[in-house]
């Protein structure tokens, strides 16, 4: 079983804890803290696949590939 879950230290409450103990009754779970403000980028060059994934992406923007640009109204 694999889950993700992203969250604010305000919401880590013994409810939650209660919660994830009751998802993964009795197995061992493993718990990774990520400063997503200071380290995102950091993380995901660290993960091969992220790694490759953000360097295409990066060429592609270069190279003016690939780009989705929205209507810009959107944005006024």
């Amino acid at each position: 079983m694999s889950a993700t879950f992203e969250l604010c230290t305000d919401e880590l409450t013994p409810e939650f804890i209660e919660s994830l103990k009751a998802l993964a009754h009795k197995k061992t779970i493993k718990i990774e803290l990520l400063d997503t403000d200071a380290e995102a980028t950091e993380y995901l060059l660290g993960q091969p696949y992220m790694r490759t994934l953000l360097e295409r992406r990066m060429e592609d923007v270069e190279a003016g590939r690939n780009i989705i640009m929205p209507p810009q109204e959107e944005f006024v």
